[in-house]
């Protein structure tokens, strides 16, 4: 598994419990009352479009949860 720097630091900014399950090939960033995110795969090759399509997912994620307070 290779996550890419940028993707590690946003799941660190996340204020809730989260769980990172493997599934075939590729890994998912699970929180609780959202969809999956697809964080990595067995590759050691990410484009800088996927990495931040996924920063984008779970900033999104973020902000919801920042709604809820």
């Amino acid at each position: 598994m290779k996550i890419d720097q940028i993707v590690k630091r946003v799941i660190a900014d996340i204020p809730v419990p989260y769980e990172v399950v493997k599934k075939k090939d590729h890994y998912f960033l699970l929180v609780s009352g959202f969809d999956r995110i697809c964080i990595a795969g067995n590759h050691d090759r990410t484009s800088l479009r996927n990495a931040k399509n996924t920063v984008n997912q779970i900033k999104s994620v973020i902000k919801a949860l920042d709604c809820k307070k």
